[in-house]
């Protein structure tokens, strides 16, 4: 169970002034997430990476839409526009409900009287649509420097590399292994009306036409499967795991490979998880009762 107080987007307005102020987001996300009923994680997860990956387009056009910037009190509204300018531009969310939603969300953040200016941005950029960049740091959203080093160093690809590395992952499944044969699993996928593919590198892997909820996927909930990219599927099968081992993962949230490790190999002696954030570690307790796995979680800075 959550214990949220704010709506979702003035949450996910406070991650994005977070990491303005120097966190990275898998510092300041997890706290975000644990205020959140399971069910909703997912959404704002969406919200923070969707703003963070399309930020310096976002950012651009808010700019060029605010006649001053926002005292630095204030700057939490800032970041919830950007938030909100995300799913005029890049969500299937109606736009009428981004816009009372993000008004409703600065009244409780405390800023009433900033609402007017919420709501008379937001409907000036429903209207007028996505403005063309200004530059080309806008354009691709990354930073001059990046958008600079690669044009030097890749001058025939930089713009592919800029876009390829905009595009959202696929969503990729590891099998548990202790629990079905990838084949099996794909086959109930199939029955569910889901279309799959096996990975091609990973040998528990498996790759979604399209994203879907996790509670459609067959017997999820009971430890079928977990939500993992096939590049951390493969971190683990280059171990040469062998039963009566320690196996010490560092930095370990969210658990992926955690319990990737204990899926490998089921008679290890012990597997030690540990994490810098102590906000951290229950995700990490959550995947292992999903799977049914055991490990030692402890904080410590690897």
């Amino acid at each position: 169970m959550g214990d949220r107080q704010h709506p979702m987007r003035a949450i996910a307005a406070g991650v994005m002034l977070s990491v303005e102020n120097g966190q990275s987001l898998s510092q300041c996300l997890p706290p975000a997430l644990n205020r959140l009923p399971a069910n909703e994680r997912p959404v704002l997860q969406a919200l923070c990476y969707g703003t963070c990956r399309w930020f310096y387009r976002l950012d651009g056009e808010l700019n060029s839409r605010l006649k001053k910037p926002l005292r630095k009190p204030d700057r939490i509204i800032h970041h919830l526009m950007l938030v909100a300018l995300f799913q005029l531009r890049f969500s299937q969310q109606a736009n009428y409900a981004v816009l009372n939603e993000t008004v409703e969300a600065c009244r409780a953040l405390d800023k009433p009287h900033l609402t007017g200016l919420v709501n008379g941005v937001l409907r000036a950029a429903e209207r007028a649509g996505a403005q063309e960049p200004a530059d080309d740091a806008a354009r691709f959203s990354h930073p001059v420097w990046m958008v600079e080093k690669l044009r030097h160093n890749w001058p025939e690809d930089w713009k592919h590399i800029l876009d390829a590395n905009n595009a959202q992952a696929p969503m990729t499944l590891r099998v548990n292994a202790l629990r079905f044969a990838r084949d099996e699993y794909l086959g109930l996928l199939a029955e569910a009306g889901i279309e799959a593919k096996a990975t091609r590198f990973a040998p528990h892997g498996i790759q979604l036409a399209t994203p879907v909820p996790v509670d459609r996927l067959p017997w999820f909930a009971d430890g079928a499967v977990s939500v993992q990219d096939e590049a951390a599927q493969l971190c683990t099968t280059l171990m040469d795991l062998a039963p009566g081992q320690r196996v010490l993962d560092a930095c370990a949230a969210p658990g992926g490979k955690t319990c990737a490790i204990l899926e490998g190999c089921g008679e290890l002696a012990e597997v030690v998880a540990i994490d810098e954030s102590a906000d951290r570690l229950p995700r990490v307790q959550e995947n292992l009762d999903r799977l049914d796995l055991n490990a030692t979680l402890k904080q410590a800075d690897a």
